[in-house]
């Protein structure tokens, strides 16, 4: 149901989505949740930058960043033109199918594309039907065949759709929209209950993406070649159950529901000069909110299927905000033509946490979180050469300083 990015070993790797940020200040480090909520049907491609590019993405990219590239509408440059698709797909390891059906149309000037997907992942099978992490190996020294050769608490059910506009009023203009609804119902964290610690509930409940842009790019922008401006919208929900205590029915269940909505704000302009040299100068600012209600039942001794309920203090503080923010001017010079290549840049960051205890419920005349905030900003950078020593050989050289502002999670989660 969750899946990760990691390169040379770290997890700070910034996601993007068409240039837009898709990270967000309460995602947790080591895993995203959030990560396979994006539809693989509706990608040409993917790209992968390593080491810490912050002159131009910001925070959480010391390890590297990855831009899902989507795919884009078609025009008809003759004649109005539809093009379609229909994909279907099984996986015998964990008895998944789906299918995807994917149509565009095409004028001169405008294009539109449409993507529904929809899959089931069943259990998984495990590698000759044994799995070493079991509880019941861990705890109890049992082969988990007793349990059978497939992994309980793996299945899932996933569906979503995509629709992307692009509209070209002028031969040198083009304005593109993209919005894309994606959701799981049925995750549980097997890694939590048969699968490790052993506790009767980890799920993942009601997992749901919103995520959308609009996009306005002109050639021609007084001085400069071209200007691209976008703003975006991304919400990311879910509703974690959990119950610990391994195994204990009397353990008191959670249910910590929690809403990341970020809007953002990104532009560049660029010129290029003499052939030679080429420069851009941008910015981007994401406005982060929290919206994390959190409760706890406890099970009554006599009978469990009643008991209390008491609010607690959810993973991430309700209500918090987070701004990240940046500017940054690149530069890439040709000293020699095919010899000697040179590039710069520099970003000034800035983070800003904050939450307030006004924020909470109170719970035995008290909030359960307290006032906080926190502000930094930095310069990060690198500059780099690439020289051409002879035909098929090169000798490259490049200094990064990275930078990562402390995220929400860091700050604020339990």
């Amino acid at each position: 149901t969750i899946g990760a990015v990691l390169v040379r070993g770290l997890t700070e790797v910034g996601v993007y989505v068409d240039g837009v940020r898709y990270t967000n200040s309460t995602q947790r480090g080591g895993i995203n949740t959030f990560f396979n909520l994006n539809e693989p049907t509706s990608l040409r491609s993917v790209e992968l930058l390593r080491g810490p590019n912050t002159a131009q993405y910001g925070s959480d990219s010391l390890g590297g960043t990855v831009q899902l590239v989507s795919r884009q509408p078609q025009f008809g440059y003759s004649s109005p033109a539809v093009n379609g698709e229909f994909n279907t797909f099984f996986t015998s390891a964990d008895l998944s199918f789906g299918s995807n059906a994917l149509v565009t149309y095409g004028t001169k000037r405008f294009g539109i594309l449409f993507n529904g997907v929809g899959r089931r992942v069943n259990t998984l099978r495990a590698g000759g039907g044994i799995d070493s992490h079991a509880a019941v190996t861990r705890f109890l020294g049992i082969p988990s065949s007793v349990l059978g050769d497939r992994l309980t608490d793996t299945a899932f059910t996933q569906y979503g759709g995509t629709v992307h506009l692009t509209f070209a009023p002028t031969t040198d203009q083009q304005i593109g929209f993209r919005y894309q609804r994606s959701q799981q119902d049925g995750g549980k964290r097997y890694d939590q209950t048969l699968g490790g610690d052993g506790n009767l509930i980890a799920d993942l409940r009601n997992l749901m993406l919103d995520f959308g842009y609009f996009r306005y790019f002109k050639q021609g922008f007084g001085f400069f070649d071209n200007l691209s401006t976008t703003v975006s919208y991304n919400s990311q929900r879910e509703e974690r159950v959990n119950q610990g205590g391994q195994g204990n029915p009397l353990a008191a269940i959670t249910h910590d529901k929690e809403r990341t909505s970020s809007f953002g704000f990104s532009f560049f302009v660029d010129k290029q000069t003499g052939g030679r040299n080429t420069f851009l100068i941008g910015g981007d600012i994401y406005r982060d909110r929290v919206h994390a209600p959190s409760y706890q039942f406890q099970p009554d001794a006599t009978n469990p299927a009643i008991g209390t309920v008491t609010l607690t203090r959810p993973r991430v503080p309700h209500g918090a905000r987070y701004i990240l923010a940046g500017l940054y001017v690149q530069d890439a010079f040709v000293a020699i033509p095919d010899r000697l290549r040179l590039t710069g840049a520099l970003r000034y960051n800035v983070g800003s946490y904050r939450s307030r205890a006004a924020n909470s419920p109170l719970v035995n005349g008290g909030p359960l979180f307290p006032d906080d905030s926190l502000r930094v900003a930095d310069f990060s950078g690198r500059i780099g050469a690439v020289a051409t020593l002879a035909k098929g050989f090169n000798l490259a050289f490049n200094y990064s300083r990275g930078f990562r502002a402390p995220n929400i999670t860091s700050l604020g989660s339990t």
